[in-house]
């Protein structure tokens, strides 16, 4: 079974905006380079869990998920070389990238890279956020969440539940608007996957929740003290009730800067269908800047 969103990888040429980017504006810790040069960024005790890697176009590289060991991925990539899709065991030199035991990766039917990986390092050194903050909310929560557009979102749905294990958490559907949430852990939803009107395949978004709402206001405040596009106002979800607003991010992305998400107990859990996104707040801006729709192969 897969535990939770360990680990994320992308390519840009503005990769070197991340050293202050990241510390400065969302609060991370700058955990060193790769050997290509990405910048490696941490939340919590794990060696990082944001890769900034150098690359001629910003795109998704890899999206890495927490399983508790080889055999527990070895359960799940069975089960996609069933569905058809083709799986590779990572080298010792790329495991050691990612700073983990090992892992599995494959494209799923929309493309992205996944890995499935085991033994994420840990350091003994405290986390030390680029400024003042109380931390983020991680632990067996991992990173946060995802969300892509997928090609087809039946096909997308079928995988992620039937294939890799994903539990769903619930529907949005607002007009054109279709968007299914799963649960891995406790937390509300890591994943969450939709389909854009044109059909094209998008990394729309990474959430990273703070453990102070206070942590969000001084966010909010340091992007209209920059000049960071906000790209959705400050606003409540209505399914995992979180208060949070998202920027644009140098690398091309949206990145949502949250708090307050609701937990989930999976036994107890009864999937629910929302009619708008968010109860309040939220109000969408800087529609000329788009998703991320460049899905790469990583650079090292």
């Amino acid at each position: 079974m897969i535990k939770s969103l360990a680990y994320l990888g992308i390519n840009s040429p503005h990769y070197k905006e991340w050293e202050i980017f990241g510390p400065e504006v969302l609060g991370l810790q700058h955990a060193g380079y790769g050997p290509d040069g990405a910048v490696h960024l941490r939340l919590d005790e794990a060696a990082h869990r944001i890769a900034i890697h150098p690359g001629e176009r910003d795109a998704i590289a890899y999206i890495g998920w927490s399983v508790k060991d080889e055999a527990s991925a070895k359960t799940i990539t069975d089960r996609i070389t069933a569905y058809g899709l083709e799986v590779t065991r990572s080298r010792t030199q790329e495991s050691a990238q990612r700073k983990v035991e090992g892992f599995y990766w494959f494209h799923d039917p929309s493309g992205f890279r996944h890995e499935l990986s085991w033994g994420q390092y840990h350091t003994v050194a405290p986390f030390h956020p680029g400024r003042a903050l109380k931390g983020f909310r991680t632990a067996e929560q991992g990173l946060g969440h995802i969300v892509l557009a997928v090609a087809d979102l039946d096909e997308g749905d079928r995988f992620y539940r039937e294939v890799l294990g994903f539990h769903q958490s619930d529907i949005v559907r607002d007009g054109p608007l279709e968007a299914h949430f799963y649960h891995i852990n406790g937390r509300h939803h890591s994943l969450a996957i939709t389909s854009l009107p044109t059909r094209d395949v998008a990394f729309l978004h990474l959430m990273i929740e703070a453990n102070s709402l206070d942590d969000v206001g001084t966010a909010h405040d340091m992007c209209e003290q920059r000049g960071i596009p906000i790209t959705t106002t400050l606003g409540r979800h209505s399914n995992d009730q979180m208060i949070s607003f998202y920027m644009y991010t140098p690398s091309g992305f949206r990145l949502e800067y949250g708090w307050g998400g609701l937990d989930v107990d999976h036994d107890l859990w009864v999937p629910r269908t929302y009619d708008k996104p968010s109860s309040w707040g939220h109000r969408r801006q800087h529609q000329e800047l788009t998703a991320l729709k460049m899905v790469d192969t990583p650079s090292s």
